[in-house]
């Protein structure tokens, strides 16, 4: 399994998954944004094993960072009533990026901040953008992770897990 894969499983085990619990939903990224069965919105996944078994098919290859398409993929489509969205609980969206993007992310970093807390995960030395810090919403110390590597994520999944949601990811 990926590094990418295996911090998103590993985040995700904390969570009580169901459609009247924690949602879930994916964009893969790199060059392009994923909008196939790489993708799956909020209302896709009734279980943690659903779900695991999901991350577990992510593709991990591929070059490119555009962080910014990705954002306004997930800012124009994910977050719709039809597709899982419930207008009473909030909305946390988490860019993991693995090296700084290779597009603008200003504009749809706001976008998302307006639909939910953002929260930026920058993982290894090729991601040290200023636009990363500044694309989480504020406060960036409560939003914003930099760590050296994954084993480091690896290594602190809960207190990552503590820090970006706390018990305001619990919804039942």
């Amino acid at each position: 399994m990926s590094d990418v894969r295996k911090f998103i499983s590993g985040l995700t085990s904390y969570l009580p998954i169901g459609q009247n619990k924690v949602r879930v939903a994916i964009t893969a990224y790199n060059r392009i944004v994923f909008t196939d069965q790489q993708t799956w919105f909020l209302d896709a996944h009734n279980s943690f094993s659903s779900l695991d078994f999901a991350i577990s098919r992510l593709p991990s290859e591929g070059l490119g960072r555009n962080a910014g398409a990705a954002m306004a993929w997930v800012g124009d489509n994910a977050f719709k009533g039809r597709l899982g969205d419930r207008p009473s609980v909030k909305n946390l969206i988490v860019l993991i990026a693995t090296g700084n993007p290779d597009d603008f992310i200003t504009t749809s970093a706001a976008a998302l901040r307006n639909i939910g807390k953002l929260a930026v995960v920058a993982v290894g030395p090729d991601a040290t953008a200023p636009e990363l810090q500044a694309a989480a919403t504020a406060p960036s110390s409560d939003n914003f992770l930099r760590v050296p590597d994954f084993l480091d994520l690896d290594n602190n999944i809960k207190f990552i897990y503590n820090l970006l949601c706390g018990v305001n990811c619990i919804t039942e």
